[in-house]
């Protein structure tokens, strides 16, 4: 709903208040959204993005998008149905520190949609909603948006057969869920969100985490928590599981975009007819492998191949 330009800077010894010489490193297409599309694509899985740009950079996504940049044979396309506004994406700014191994974050303001924009995009899940579609509302909302119009959208969807998935900010996450009277397939949010959404501390530790992954079952049959270092944890019908991938810290470049390209590898894992404990494993294979490459979305299937083995599953 909220599509982004990433703009991502190498500052090494960023420091606030200096005067300090930047690489620009990449100026990217993106959004929670527009991550989860590339992964899929790059994990061999075509899909449609759809929401909204800004009329300024609605060529640029499409041209990006499109092209299919940086893929290659035997990679699936994203087919870009994005709805042009009036107003400016917004830009995401990330100073990537490489001495200290930090990544600073710098948001602009975006467009704001009108009714009738959100009227289009109600007719656009309209015409894609169907059994065996699978749907994943992501990221922010944009200003004139609230969470009462995302529900009616989600709903939209449910009502003409697809699978739903929820990748949203933590108040947004909780708002939706009690709205809905149908349970989505399942809900992605990392821990800080996922805290919010249930009413916990941020700083929860991971038995209450996994108590209250536990309780939000009725509404959604998978959850799947990003927790960062500590891998992920997912909880489905069959059982809980939490695993970890464990790299030389030294070889990791960037983690913007990881927990998307988490969650595009375990919904492409599950359409593959993976249990939950490999779609697990083969999320966070691939959320890792992205860490190796600056740019978000974007990782060497040689990496996912090599790190297999690194993954760890546990069954709780």
């Amino acid at each position: 709903m909220n599509t982004a330009s990433d703009r991502v800077l190498r500052v090494p010894g960023f420091a606030v208040g200096g005067h300090l010489q930047a690489e620009a490193v990449s100026h990217t297409p993106a959004g929670k959204g527009i991550n989860l599309a590339r992964a899929l694509a790059r994990l061999g899985r075509s899909n449609i993005a759809t929401g909204f740009v800004g009329q300024g950079e609605a060529e640029r996504f499409e041209a990006f998008l499109s092209s299919g940049e940086g893929f290659g044979r035997g990679f699936g396309r994203v087919n870009c149905q994005l709805l042009s506004v009036r107003g400016p994406t917004r830009e995401n700014i990330t100073v990537v520190d490489p001495d200290a191994g930090t990544d600073t974050h710098l948001r602009t303001q975006g467009y704001e949609v009108a009714e009738h924009d959100l009227a289009r995009l109600s007719t656009k899940i309209g015409l894609l909603s169907r059994e065996g579609a699978v749907f994943v509302f992501a990221g922010s909302l944009p200003e004139g948006m609230d969470d009462a119009a995302l529900a009616g959208l989600v709903h939209q969807a449910q009502s003409g057969g697809a699978d739903v998935v929820l990748d949203l900010d933590g108040r947004a996450l909780g708002n939706v869920l009690g709205s809905l009277g149908k349970a989505v397939w399942m809900i992605s949010p990392n821990r800080k969100e996922f805290a919010e959404a249930m009413g916990l501390d941020g700083e929860v530790g991971f038995e209450p985490l996994l108590k209250a992954a536990r309780s939000v079952r009725k509404r959604a049959g998978w959850v799947l928590v990003s927790m960062g270092r500590e891998g992920g944890l997912l909880v489905t019908e069959s059982g809980a599981y939490r695993g970890v991938c464990e790299v030389d810290p030294s070889r990791v470049v960037s983690t913007v975009g990881s927990g998307d390209c988490l969650v595009a590898a375990v919904i492409d894992a599950h359409l593959r007819g993976l249990k939950p404990d490999e779609a697990l494993r083969r999320g966070l294979v691939v959320a890792t492998a992205s860490t190796f490459t600056v740019n978000p979305a974007e990782f060497d299937m040689k990496d996912v191949r090599e790190l297999v083995e690194s993954a760890r599953i546990e069954a709780l």
